[in-house]
């Protein structure tokens, strides 16, 4: 009897899970900073080039689909971008990370000038730690029959995750920084598309629509 009774609350703690792990999102933050507010009318200085962000370590492809995001993001807000092909092909003689490479305001300048963009967006996963959620066995005390006893249960252990973003605007013409922004998201453990999307918008949310009838809603 008892074992039957033991195997329905192991039972009652797996149909609840799904439930609990889909109220886990709601949990984490995002924490967005404005170092450099927007100096510029985007939609005077057309086209951008987005250049590729550099994969955080241990985690392949990271950076790719950031720079996949917020290619969306942008042109669902209007923003012509120079061919990321282009962009590429241009960057391959040289080597280091867009974000140093770009640190240098004649490098900038020249850039642009290659690729014919008014406008370089340069992305950086300054920080990246992707936690793992588990589901196993742990002791607990339990009230049965009248006295307490101890029992082994289904426990969801939490992993923890954050994941801090940069993105600039450099002005082809001068080549300096004409808006900058980041955002750090932290907390429960969870799919790395569900949180770098949210947390690459967040970042991007700064830069107005320059499309008619696109509100800032759009993503």
């Amino acid at each position: 009897m008892k074992k039957a009774q033991w195997q329905n609350q192991g039972f009652q703690w797996i149909w609840a899970l799904p439930l609990f792990l889909l109220g886990v999102g709601c949990l984490s933050t995002l924490d967005l900073k404005r170092p450099v507010p927007l100096r510029i009318d985007p939609k005077d200085h057309l086209p951008i080039a987005l250049l590729p962000l550099s994969d955080a370590e241990g985690f392949p492809s990271s950076g790719s689909k950031i720079f996949a995001i917020a290619g969306t993001f942008l042109q669902k807000r209007g923003y012509p971008l120079v061919d990321s092909a282009e962009v590429s092909r241009r960057l391959e003689p040289f080597s280091g990370s867009p974000l140093s490479l770009f640190s240098s305001p004649d490098f900038a300048r020249d850039f642009a000038a290659q690729v014919q963009a008014k406008l370089l967006l340069i992305g950086s996963l300054a920080e990246f730690r992707l936690g793992k959620a588990s589901v196993g066995p742990q002791t607990e005390q339990v009230w049965e029959g009248g006295l307490f006893g101890y029992r082994m249960l289904p426990t969801y252990h939490w992993g923890h995750s954050r994941i801090r973003l940069i993105f600039k605007l450099v002005d082809s013409e001068t080549g300096k920084t004409v808006w900058m922004a980041e955002g750090v998201l932290q907390g429960p453990a969870g799919s790395f598309e569900s949180i770098s999307k949210e947390l690459t918008e967040g970042v991007l949310e700064d830069l107005p629509p320059i499309r008619p009838g696109v509100s800032p809603e759009a993503k």
